[in-house]
């Protein structure tokens, strides 16, 4: 095992919020380099409710193409992160919104996706999703994809969370959210996702009760971006070798 230190990690935090004036939905990201703590060193929940009105020195990315701003997704990121936005294509008719950015850290490229598929969204618009992920895959060494992708990836038996599993598998990703993350007083629902790719570990994760301008749930993950260094390999010489050498 590897002893990390801090500038090894990111701390994710998705949150899912209403648009602005209530005219909508929007899925709201915030990637920090800093991790939320408590005494316990644990991820301080008051801390992460603290922090969701915090947007001073926070770099603000949205899709430019997007023309009706009263849904989608964005990404606040800190400004001491070495980045740059990564531009995916959107056919006609693609009803999920999209947004990435390739990270630069510790010398790798992680590419961070944020994604919200509505309701009304068919099946077959996670094509597309896979299309998107297919094209920052050639350009990255790590992927982080995360959104509300309305599947209800709770079911065993649903068609749209097997295709969601399927997708998964493709790209060696795994989710990171295993709790429900939309509550209501007749159903719990986990279509809150944070996928990782599998060479990135997961020090820790939580969710945190629904904030006052959401109806879900927020979703809190540490990730490490470090690999581990390669075992020392042990050569065995025999004596008849060292005989002969001579």
């Amino acid at each position: 095992m590897v002893e990390l230190s801090e500038k090894d990690r990111i701390t994710l935090l998705m949150l899912r919020g209403w648009g602005d004036q209530q005219r909508g939905y929007k899925t709201v990201m915030r990637l920090f380099n800093e991790n939320f703590r408590n005494e316990n060193n644990r991820i301080s929940k008051s801390t992460v409710n603290r922090t969701i009105q915090r947007f001073e020195d926070w770099i603000y990315s949205e899709n430019p193409k997007r023309k009706r701003s009263w849904v989608g997704v964005a990404l606040l990121i800190c400004d001491s992160l070495s980045f740059q936005v990564h531009s995916i294509s959107h056919p006609v008719g693609f009803h999920v919104d999209t947004v990435g950015i390739i990270l630069h850290i510790n010398h790798k490229k992680i590419a961070v996706v944020c994604v919200y598929r509505p309701p009304r969204s068919p099946l077959s618009d996670l094509g597309h999703i896979e299309a998107c992920l297919s094209e920052v895959a050639c350009c990255s060494d790590f992927i982080v994809c995360m959104g509300d992708f309305n599947i209800i990836m709770l079911s065993q038996t649903d068609i749209g969370t097997k295709q969601m599993r399927s997708l998964m598998s493709l790209f060696s990703l795994r989710q990171v959210v295993d709790s429900p993350t939309h509550i209501t007083c007749s159903s719990e629902s986990l279509i809150d996702l944070i996928l990782v790719s599998s060479g990135v570990n997961i020090v820790e994760s939580c969710t945190c009760d629904a904030f006052s301008i959401s109806d879900h749930c927020a979703v809190c993950a540490v990730l490490c971006l470090r690999r581990p260094l390669r075992r020392s390999r042990v050569f065995f010489i025999s004596q008849f070798e060292i005989y002969f050498a001579r």
